[in-house]
């Protein structure tokens, strides 16, 4: 099963090379200008990753607020994208896991994206058996 993201930003350009990295790691995306939509859709659908333009105050607040208030077995890993310095720490005590920082290079997001794939996977994989000793 591929993983899901929910990408919110209304800056459809810079949304472009973070779609992109999406596509070549396999991970099904969508996309939301409306922060009612992507709202909408955190609480009614499964995603294992959000990220949230952290420049659309109010909303990404709102969003991220709602993603990590949802079940832990339904909370996505949540990246924000922060322009400076200054907003990184704002958006990590907000609950953001990780960032992006703007401007956003095609191989930061597959960094970050790569990351977040494997930690992913990880926690979805079933345990397999005890290592053998002997």
């Amino acid at each position: 099963m591929p993983l899901r993201c929910l990408l919110f930003s209304s800056n459809e350009e810079m949304v472009q090379p973070i779609w992109q990295v999406l596509a070549d790691l396999g991970i099904e995306g969508e996309y939301c200008r409306s922060a009612v939509d992507a709202v909408e859709r955190v609480t009614t659908q499964l995603f294992q990753i959000v990220v949230t333009d952290w420049e659309d105050q109010p909303e990404a607040a709102f969003l991220l607020k709602t993603a990590r208030d949802l079940k832990a077995a339904q909370r996505p890993l949540i990246l924000a994208i922060v322009s400076d310095d200054a907003r990184l720490p704002e958006a990590l005590r907000a609950g953001a896991n990780s960032v992006l920082v703007k401007p956003i290079r095609v191989e930061q997001v597959r960094d970050t994206m790569s990351t977040a794939c494997e930690l992913l996977r990880s926690k979805l994989q079933p345990a397999g058996p005890p290592p053998q000793i002997g």
